[in-house]
């Protein structure tokens, strides 16, 4: 059993961080349990020095088994890790349709498990090492295959702290994943599409506040408008900063590395329930995505629509001001 046990990294309980005790019963769980053949901690308890883990940090785990379903669909087997509060299923937010068990623990301990099939975690492995020794053979990957080892890579990449690994897996992803490579700038296709997208949105959440339908605006405009933002932050960041510059995922560290022009202008683009608010926050956001668009398109030598802009601007402007 000791054996499973990855070397490099011993586990041991800290008074300070009860989740470091949670990820030892984890461990010793993870070694006695037949189908489960791998555990691989990931995030920023796996990161030693770049925005490593505070106090505050989850635990985000890959658990690696035989029989996948069994712990998708019975949370039952969580209380090993301690007093229970609760544990449901939902979609990975890292994309692919994973399946996550979410859990919370008495204190407010937090542990993610993206539960996925040893077998084609091994598989993986065996492609990724494969295609270290041949990069050319990337183009044989099938599409959904490749996309699958692009998340584990970038994943995985940003650091593995390895509690279980029966089979070796982890330690062969350890020897050849990479930290995560330069962002790729968008082909003008990729950035017109944005920007034609985050236009469409200010039409629609103009008529449906004038239709007074707030709850929708909210929750069917808002975020999606504001995803695109988030995407037009991080090309501004990179054609700004260079392709190497690290913007993360879904907005993390983002107060680092926009620019400190777009993090002022962010104040403005979040409204309160409240249609006056809401319109408000609207113009914000339009305007802050314009400077960001033609300031980013000039880098990238790309033509900026400004007539598009400019003219769903003004209608917005022409709708709100009438009675």
């Amino acid at each position: 059993m000791r054996d499973w046990l990855h070397p490099r990294h011993p586990l041991g309980t800290n008074d300070d961080d009860p989740t470091e005790g949670v990820l030892a019963r984890l461990a010793t769980w993870g070694a006695a349990t037949a189908d489960v053949r791998a555990l691989i901690v990931i995030g920023s308890r796996a990161r030693t020095s770049d925005h490593p883990a505070d106090p505050w940090s989850d635990a985000d785990i890959v658990l690696a088994t035989s029989a996948p379903r069994r712990y998708v669909a019975d949370g039952g087997w969580v209380r090993v890790l301690g007093e229970t509060w609760l544990t449901y299923v939902e979609t990975a937010p890292t994309g692919g349709g994973q399946p996550e068990r979410r859990v919370v623990l008495a204190g407010g301990i937090e542990v993610d498990f993206a539960v996925v099939s040893s077998r084609l975690m091994r598989l993986g492995g065996w492609v990724v090492a494969a295609l270290c020794a041949a990069p050319r053979a990337a183009r044989l990957v099938p599409r959904g295959l490749a996309e699958q080892l692009a998340v584990m890579h970038d994943i995985f990449g940003r650091g593995m702290r390895i509690l279980v690994d029966k089979d070796g897996t982890a330690r062969r992803l350890q020897r050849f994943v990479a930290p995560p490579s330069p962002r790729r700038a968008p082909t003008e296709r990729e950035f017109l599409d944005v920007v034609e997208k985050f236009w469409h949105g200010p039409i629609w959440s103009a008529k449906h506040l004038r239709r007074g339908e707030l709850w929708r605006v909210k929750t069917l405009s808002e975020a999606p408008r504001h995803l695109l933002l988030l995407q037009m932050l991080e090309w501004h960041a990179c054609a700004r900063n260079g392709w190497d510059c690290d913007t993360w995922d879904r907005g993390r560290f983002l107060e680092e590395w926009a620019d400190p022009r777009a993090r002022a202008a962010l104040a403005n683009v979040f409204s309160r329930y409240d249609v006056d608010d809401t319109w408000r926050a609207l113009f914000a956001s339009m305007d802050l995505f314009g400077w960001l668009g033609r300031e980013t398109a000039l880098r990238l030598g790309y033509p900026y629509p400004a007539d598009l802009d400019e003219r769903v601007t003004a209608w917005v402007a022409r709708f709100h001001a009438v009675p």
